[in-house]
C-alpha cells in the first residue's frame, strides 16, 4: 500500500495511547428481500493455498478445486467473483463454502482470544501476531454490553424502502426499534431515530403484542418490500504491539465474523443471497481517550471505515450463514511538493475505489439531534475542507478518472513543525483537539491528521505504535 514516511512522535504526547481503554459501538444494517446481487460460483476456501511470491511475500493462489473451471496457481483476490473473472461491483457479492471452522483445525485463526478483556489478552495478541500464528494484529470479541454504548440487540423489520434508518445505540434502542416496527413510537422515541428523508416506514403494525402486516394501507403486501436488519452488538478489540500493525490496520486486515441463524423451514442461503450490499450502513463509535488523565482533555473523533466483505459464508448447518465485517483498505498519499518553504500535503485514497467507494460513503456518524448522517472524513474539491458531508447521494461525493472511482477526498495541507517529518506528526493537532482550548501549535497540523476521523486515527496509531509498545485495548460495539 502507499503510505507516507513514518515519524516517531513525542513520548510526552503518545504515552497516553499505550494501554488505553476505549469504548464505542458499531452500527451495521441493510438487507433486502428481492433482487439478489450475490452471484457467481461458490468459492471453496478450503481449496485455496498460500505460497510465497518471488519477493518472499505470502499470497493466496487457486487450485483446480477452488471453484468450477478454476485454474491452478493463479493469484486470488477476495474482490474477485468466482467464475466471472472480474472484481465485484459495489452492489455485488458472492458465496464462500465455509464460514467458520469447517475447513479443519489446520486453518490459521484470525486473532488471539481476548474475551477476558485484560492487559494479558493484549500481550497474548501481540505475541501471536509476532509469531505469525494469527492472521490479523487486531483481535475482536463480542460483549453483551458496554457502558455508554448500549446492549446487544438485533431488529429485523419489513419496510417499504431500503434507505438508511438508525435507532442509535442507547440502552433504549431495542425498545425504539420494536416500537417503530409496530408504529407505536412516542415523540421522544421519534427524536432518537435517523430516517433518511423520512421516507422509510414499517409495513407492519403491532396487534396485541404481535407484528402483523398493516392491512389498513391497501398498498401493503408481502411483495416489493425490504427486510431491514439493524442492530448494535458491543465488541472489544486489542491492537498488537507491532510496527506492522499500523499498515495491517490501514489495509483493513481486521474483522469479526457474525453468525446469522434462521428458523427451521427458512431457506438460509436464499435469504442470505438477498443482502443489499450497496445499502448497508456502518458506524464504529469509539469513546474519547483521556489525554494525560485530565478530564475533558482528550482525543476526539477517531474512527476507521467498515464494510461487509461482500461474501456469504455458508455452513454445513442449513439454518445458518456467516457475514464478515472488516476494515476498508485505504492508502495515505503524500502529495507534498518538497522543500522547507512549501507546505506538506496528504490525501486519503481507497485501495480499491471501484469496489469500495459505496461502502466507504455508507460509513456515517449520526448527529446528536439525529437529523444528519455525516461522512467520517472531509470531502470536497477544494483543499483543506474541514467538514464532513451530510449528502447521502453517492454521485455527489465521488470523482471519476481513468484510474477509477474515488470519494472526493479533500487534500489537506500542513506546516513544517519542529518534527523532521510533519506529514504524520499529529502533535499540534492533538494539543488543539479538545473544546475550549487554543494551542500555540494548533496550526502545526499533520495533513494526515487533518483529513478527518480516519486520518486522525491513522496518525495517532502510527505515532504510538512506532514510539511505544502499542498496547491498545479498544472497547466498542457492533450491530
Amino acid at each position: 500500500m502507499q503510505t507516507s514516511n513514518r515519524h516517531s512522535a513525542k513520548r510526552t504526547i503518545f504515552g497516553v495511547l499505550c494501554a488505553a481503554l476505549l469504548g464505542g459501538s458499531l452500527f451495521a444494517g441493510g438487507a433486502k428481500s428481492v433482487f439478489a446481487d450475490t452471484i457467481g460460483d461458490t468459492l471453496d476456501n478450503s481449496a485455496l493455498k498460500v505460497v510465497n511470491d518471488s519477493n518472499g511475500v505470502p499470497q493466496v493462489e487457486t487450485t483446480t478445486g477452488s471453484y468450477p473451471g478454476a485454474q491452478a496457481n493463479q493469484p486470488w483476490s477476495m474482490y474477485s467473483i468466482p467464475g466471472l473473472n472480474r472484481f465485484r461491483a459495489p452492489s455485488e457479492g458472492s458465496f464462500v463454502k465455509y464460514g467458520y471452522n469447517a475447513w479443519g483445525a489446520t486453518g490459521m485463526p484470525l486473532a488471539a482470544d481476548i474475551s477476558d478483556g485484560t492487559s494479558g489478552d493484549v500481550l497474548a495478541n501481540t505475541s501471536a501476531w509476532k509469531a505469525k500464528t494469527t492472521g490479523s494484529p487486531v483481535a475482536i470479541t463480542f460483549k453483551s454490553s458496554i457502558k455508554n454504548h448500549g446492549s446487544a440487540f438485533f431488529s429485523l423489520n419489513y419496510v417499504n424502502k431500503n434507505n438508511f434508518v438508525d435507532f442509535g445505540s442507547d440502552d433504549d434502542a431495542p425498545d425504539i426499534a420494536k416500537a417503530w416496527a409496530g408504529k407505536e413510537t412516542t415523540a421522544a422515541q421519534d427524536a432518537k431515530i435517523f430516517n433518511q428523508d423520512n421516507s422509510v416506514f414499517s409495513k407492519m403494525k403491532d396487534v396485541n403484542g404481535q407484528l402483523q402486516l398493516d392491512t389498513s394501507d391497501p398498498s401493503n403486501s408481502f411483495s416489493n418490500g425490504y427486510l431491514q436488519a439493524t442492530g448494535n452488538v458491543p465488541i472489544q478489540a486489542a491492537v498488537a504491539n507491532s510496527k506492522s500493525a499500523v499498515d495491517a490496520t490501514l489495509a483493513g486486515d481486521w474483522a469479526v465474523m457474525v453468525r446469522v441463524q434462521v428458523a427451521n423451514g427458512i431457506d438460509a442461503k436464499a435469504l442470505a443471497a438477498s443482502v443489499d450490499w450497496a445499502k448497508s450502513y456502518y458506524y464504529l463509535s469509539i469513546d474519547t481517550i483521556q489525554f494525560l488523565g485530565i478530564q475533558g482533555l482528550g482525543m476526539y473523533n477517531i474512527n476507521f471505515p467498515l464494510q461487509f466483505d461482500h461474501h456469504i459464508y455458508l455452513s454445513d448447518n442449513k439454518n445458518e450463514f456467516f457475514l464478515k465485517v472488516k476494515g476498508i483498505p485505504f492508502n495515505v498519499l503524500d502529495e507534498s511538493s518538497g522543500g522547507l518553504v512549501d507546505s506538506v500535503k496528504a490525501r486519503l485514497q481507497l485501495q480499491n475505489g471501484n469496489s469500495d467507494y459505496v461502502d466507504y460513503l455508507n460509513n456515517r456518524a449520526i448527529s446528536s439531534d439525529h437529523k444528519n448522517a455525516t461522512t467520517l472524513d472531509f470531502l470536497g474539491t477544494n483543499n483543506n475542507v474541514q467538514t464532513g458531508s451530510t449528502d447521502l447521494n453517492d454521485n455527489d461525493l465521488i470523482t471519476r478518472t481513468d484510474s477509477g472511482i474515488q470519494p472526493t477526498f479533500s487534500m489537506q495541507e500542513g506546516n513544517w513543525t519542529i518534527s523532521n517529518n510533519p506529514i504524520w506528526d499529529p502533535y499540534g493537532g492533538l494539543l488543539g483537539n479538545y473544546p475550549g482550548h487554543t494551542s500555540i501549535l494548533a496550526n502545526d497540523l499533520s495533513p494526515v491528521y487533518s483529513t478527518g476521523s480516519t486520518g486522525r486515527m491513522a496518525a495517532l496509531l502510527n505515532a504510538a505504535c512506532i514510539t511505544f509498545h502499542c498496547l491498545v485495548l479498544i472497547r466498542a460495539g457492533e450491530g
